[in-house]
């Protein structure tokens, strides 16, 4: 997974040139975006991997990851006065991966987990999500302007560590029955937040946990859809 911010009105270096993503020129609106590679991934970020952001086909910013923890990329919002492209208010944010992963096959599009915003440039500020690099072929997937999610996917709760509210993110792809539950160090489920069993449709959800009746320590968010199933760790400190 990796935690995306998308923020207005900040200027960032430009990063080493991109060798395989063309981004727009720059169109005096940045927004800055900051990439932090997940422990948790299937998928560690290996040097030299290079990182687009689409607006359906249009790159409009990108930048290579140099190995060294987080890292920024410019994305850049579109001037229709002055004939320069970007994004626009209201565009599906596609994140793209480019890596040497298998022979004949180096572009993917990333799976995206939102836990601000709804999936589309221009939602208040900034936007937060995870992205999921067990990644899919560009050539399986078909993007429409409906921006749903491409696949099932449980996203890191925030804040985390927390006192003693957090909110957990979670996104599916299709209609699914859905169960989402804490679990102690014992593996016992202490609280149910959702337990569906009529689906869900597909899109982007989140949760609110409030631990007041818990004591600090250890505990595990579990997913649990028709075909998928995730646990990860979150942190209560009082």
């Amino acid at each position: 997974m990796l935690k995306i911010f998308f923020i207005t009105g900040l200027l960032i270096i430009a990063a080493q040139s991109q060798t395989h993503f063309e981004p727009v020129d720059t169109t005096g609106k940045p927004y800055l975006v900051i990439i932090e590679p997940d422990t948790d991934a299937n998928y560690k970020l290996q040097m030299g991997d290079e990182i687009g952001l689409f607006a359906d086909t249009l790159c409009v910013g990108a930048n290579i990851y140099n190995g060294i923890g987080n890292f920024p990329i410019t994305a850049w919002e579109g001037d229709p006065g002055y004939n320069l492209a970007g994004f626009c208010k209201g565009d599906s944010i596609i994140i793209k991966l480019w890596a040497d992963l298998e022979e004949g096959l180096n572009e993917y599009i990333c799976a995206v987990a939102y836990s601000e915003g709804d999936g589309t440039f221009g939602y208040g500020t900034y936007t937060v999500c995870t992205v999921d690099l067990d990644v899919t072929d560009t050539n399986s997937v078909n993007i429409t302007g409906n921006h749903l999610p491409v696949s099932v996917s449980l996203g890191k709760n925030y804040p985390n560590p927390f006192n003693p509210v957090t909110t957990i993110p979670y996104q599916i792809s299709e209609a699914t029955r859905v169960s989402l539950g804490i679990y102690n160090v014992s593996g016992e489920k202490i609280v149910v937040l959702k337990n569906e069993f009529n689906p869900s449709a597909a899109g982007f959800y989140k949760v609110t946990f409030d631990a007041s009746n818990l004591g600090s320590g250890v505990y595990f968010y579990r997913l649990e859809t028709d075909k998928y199933k995730m646990s990860r760790k979150l942190l209560l400190i009082k």
